[in-house]
């Protein structure tokens, strides 16, 4: 299984802090055994940063937002820049797990103030959301990965930021 870290305060030498838009990912792998359940003693952990697609634009830093799991996406929204000229974000951004490729979503209807410090919480998605809703890109496209494995579908509409 994989944890995924996005952003957040990060001090550098002397004392300073910065606001980070680096994404972070923790890979735990447990050896297969026949007959054996899972041995946290056995188990491997490894950080790394996913090599983000070439050309495809990334989140701004932020800290106090909240990224939840949604299948093999994960759910970027909202937090806080860091600076006083736009101190709280209103966008949403969705990472692919699968292809290491950030989308930028805007809604056309209502959507939350901008805000930081949030809760967010996923119930289960598999019985929340209709099965008939699509994730899709521009002009109707389905969204890579979206339908795989039993992950949701939604119908949202991708381009500029709120």
């Amino acid at each position: 299984f994989s944890v995924y870290l996005f952003g957040g305060r990060t001090r550098l030498a002397g004392g300073r802090s910065v606001v980070s838009g680096e994404l972070w990912r923790l890979r735990v792998a447990v050896p297969a055994e026949e007959g054996a359940g899972w041995d946290p003693e056995r188990a491997t952990a490894e950080w790394s940063q996913p090599a983000v697609t070439p050309g495809s634009k990334a989140p701004p830093p932020r800290e106090g937002a909240r990224l939840i799991a949604v299948g093999r996406m994960l759910v970027l929204m909202h937090g806080w820049s860091g600076t006083e000229q736009t101190p709280w974000l209103r966008d949403c951004w969705i990472f692919d797990t699968r292809k290491d490729r950030w989308i930028s979503v805007a809604f056309a209807d209502h959507y939350p103030s901008a805000r930081y410090g949030h809760t967010a919480s996923l119930i289960d998605f598999r019985q929340a959301i209709p099965s008939l809703a699509t994730l899709t890109l521009p002009k109707g496209a389905p969204l890579p990965g979206a339908v795989e494995g039993g992950a949701p579908r939604m119908k949202l509409t991708v381009g500029a930021e709120c």
